[in-house]
């Protein structure tokens, strides 16, 4: 018999084992799991225990956030997280027992989203996920051209601090709450996050902090060909004004021996447009990022700003509500687009993605008129970006 069920701090090492066996590969090592026991609540979690092998056979939860929305509002998320089922528990309806478990929880909180980064990008639409956020990484070499004459480093506007400042944590977090307030799409991190973080990111990563920001870099040496080109690979950068952006990226810029810097970047990025040679910059990959799940339309969209006075009718799965400025609520009038529940959330941060969506026939619309509108009605500017796992 499977049972769904609260663990308790007493099943967590069940819990890591369950997840090893299912995701296999050894980065979820005794270290990391010990780290990463202080960031969850277990009152969160669902675990799926087999009680003929006495063991646990699946993991679920989630971990309160808070998201940032266009035009500067922030709602409660869960965060899903430890989602995993044994391979040899398939085709039960374990996960689908658990994922109802999760969400009727997190209605009860009264989160209205729910969010996610997929394993897989197959699974989690039938339970009424979209990709909301994506995320680009680019690769450029700084030996090759230098940045534009006006991102530069002032005297005295970055000190470096390594991964064992005991002061670190207290330094990012005010940091990172003034830039993920003005960043659409990204979340909240408790002071356990962020000491999660700072852990698993080691000693030998290094921080540059400005008054208005942070990034973060760890260097891979590279000393062979001649002359050294160390890869530089930054894990954060979480820059809210313009000037901060500009000195951390040009301390960056300015390190000897490096060659290749790679670090994520929204769609839609000004980063080309730092350099004298746009060119420098390439795209290696594009990937989904952050997904979400609409618990409740009205507050979610009655929350967000929108890039016109108008008032777009969205259909979702046959019920319709009036969406812009006057808030979202319920309407009889005609729709204008057409949205199944597995795709109502890449509406809520807006960004280029509806274009494609549109053209995909993922989103309907009534005519090419209502296409035009609902893309600059539901624009973000800047582009959504989550640079936070879970």
């Amino acid at each position: 018999m499977i049972e769904i069920r609260v663990p308790t701090p007493d099943d967590y090492p069940g819990m890591v084992r369950q997840v090893r066996e299912t995701f296999g590969g050894n980065e979820f090592t005794d270290e990391v799991s010990g780290r990463e026991k202080n960031v969850l609540d277990f009152d969160r979690y669902r675990v799926a225990y087999d009680t003929r092998l006495g063991r646990i056979v699946g993991t679920s939860g989630t971990e309160a956030f808070e998201v940032t929305l266009p035009g500067g509002a922030t709602l409660p998320m869960g965060g899903l997280t430890w989602v995993a089922v044994s391979p040899a528990h398939r085709r039960q309806g374990i996960l689908t027992r658990m994922l109802d478990a999760i969400h009727a929880d997190v209605d009860a909180r009264g989160e209205p989203l729910g969010g996610l980064y997929a394993s897989e990008a197959t699974i989690y639409g039938r339970f009424g996920y979209a990709v909301a956020t994506w995320r680009r990484t680019v690769r450029f070499d700084k030996r090759m051209g230098p940045l534009a004459d006006h991102v530069v480093a002032p005297r005295g506007s970055i000190r470096l601090l390594s991964g064992d400042d005991p002061a670190l944590v207290d330094e990012l977090e005010p940091r990172w709450d003034r830039y993920r307030l003005g960043c659409v799409g990204e979340l909240s991190r408790s002071r356990q996050r962020h000491e999660f973080v700072v852990a698993s990111n080691d000693w030998d990563t290094t921080y540059a902090l400005h008054d208005d920001g942070y990034a973060a870099w760890k260097i891979t040496p590279q000393w062979n060909p001649a002359p050294p080109h160390h890869e530089l690979r930054v894990l954060a950068f979480a820059a809210s004004t313009t000037a901060a952006s500009n000195a951390l990226l040009a301390t960056i810029a300015s390190l000897d021996l490096v060659g290749d810097v790679v670090m994520g970047a929204p769609l839609v990025s000004p980063l080309p447009y730092l350099f004298q040679n746009s060119r420098l910059v390439h795209t290696e990959r594009v990937e989904d990022a952050m997904w979400l799940r609409v618990n409740d339309v009205a507050r979610v969209f009655g929350a967000r700003t929108y890039g016109t006075d108008d008032d777009l009718v969205v259909d979702v799965d046959g019920t319709r509500w009036s969406m812009g400025g006057s808030g979202c609520s319920r309407t009889r009038k005609r729709a204008d687009l057409m949205v199944s529940r597995r795709t109502l959330a890449s509406l809520v941060l807006g960004g280029h993605d509806l274009q494609a969506q549109l053209a995909a026939g993922r989103i309907e619309a009534r005519s090419a008129d209502a296409a035009r509108r609902a893309v600059t009605h539901f624009v973000s500017i800047p582009e959504p970006f989550c640079q936070t796992s879970f």
